[in-house]
């Protein structure tokens, strides 16, 4: 995929099946192509990031994204379609939205207790050890990541069903682009 072809002015409503969004800059995308695809975080003064490439099911959530690596690289903000091609991960910040909205088939709000045993437990184990001061809630995920994950049984399903929204421990390839559009 070359810069020139960026051809389209409209975004899809929804990624074609089995593709996931990535917000970005044309800066990164001469970088993909020229094999050089270092993680390059743009969201430096917010909560602690695992690197890698985060994607989205959601355009909106991607072209926010996309305009404020642009800004970073001060260059012009694009949309990604990207194949799965590797595992996937969980997103550090979906236990922020678990955690402060639950869905009801997994949470019991009369008894203020998770439904989901896998659930009840890890949320359990991660609040004995957070204290919110000075870091969030995700922050301590993060320290806890790999751990908490393999203890649990927390994956990239988890994270999609409450951010709409995974992580590739690898940076993105150009073999992944299916499409690029120039953000709105």
């Amino acid at each position: 995929m070359k810069i020139q072809d960026i051809k389209s002015k409209t975004h899809p409503s929804t990624p074609p099946r089995g593709t996931l969004f990535h917000g970005t800059s044309e800066y990164v995308l001469g970088e993909i192509e020229s094999g050089r695809n270092r993680i390059q975080r743009v969201y430096k003064h917010n909560n602690v990031s695992l690197g890698g490439a985060y994607l989205t099911y959601f355009w909106s959530v991607a072209n926010v994204a996309a305009k404020t690596a642009a800004r970073e690289h001060r260059s012009k903000p694009i949309v990604l379609a990207v194949k799965i091609t590797s595992d996937l991960f969980p997103d550090e910040d979906w236990v922020v939205a678990a955690a402060e909205r639950p869905k009801p088939s997994d949470f019991d709000f009369a008894s203020e207790t998770y439904r989901n045993h896998q659930y009840q437990g890890f949320f359990e184990d991660l609040f004995s050890e957070y204290l919110g001061e000075g870091h969030s809630l995700s922050d301590e995920y993060v320290r806890r990541y790999d751990e908490l994950n393999d203890l649990y049984g927390i994956t990239w399903r988890d994270s999609f069903r409450y951010k709409g929204s995974v992580r590739q421990a690898n940076p993105i390839t150009a073999e992944q682009i299916t499409s690029v559009w120039t953000a709105i």
